[in-house]
């Protein structure tokens, strides 16, 4: 689960992810395999931790190591793999807009070409 780390490091990394996550509160179970982990986004920080069983996940995405890994590094898009099916996703559709979201501009040269230089689009 490695890459769930290095993961949620790039982000906090990521000045224009952590506007658009600032304001926002929710939980994101990964199960790889038959391990499961919780990314938990509260109050502008970032917790990884083992699965609970009393925790509600918000957003469930279930796929084998290499599908998450592609999602995670942005050489895939979170569309493509559930198209695919290498990925299922239990969420809102407007939850899967936002992540659809959050996981290009973890990956973005734009946007971080623009966090770098302190411009606005």
């Amino acid at each position: 689960m490695e890459i769930l780390y290095s993961w949620g490091s790039s982000i906090k990394q990521n000045s224009a992810v952590q506007l658009f996550i600032d304001s926002q509160e929710f939980m994101i179970t990964f199960e790889i395999g038959h391990e499961e982990m919780t990314v938990l986004f509260q109050n502008g920080m970032i917790e990884i931790t083992k699965m609970v069983k009393a925790q509600i996940p918000q957003i469930y995405i279930k796929g084998n190591l290499e599908s998450i890994e592609k999602l995670l590094k942005g050489q895939c898009s979170l569309r493509e793999l559930i198209s695919q099916q290498f990925i299922i996703v239990e969420a809102t559709f407007r939850k899967i807009l936002f992540l659809e979201t959050l996981f290009k501009l973890a990956h973005s040269d734009f946007i971080s070409e623009i966090s770098k230089n302190n411009l606005t689009v």
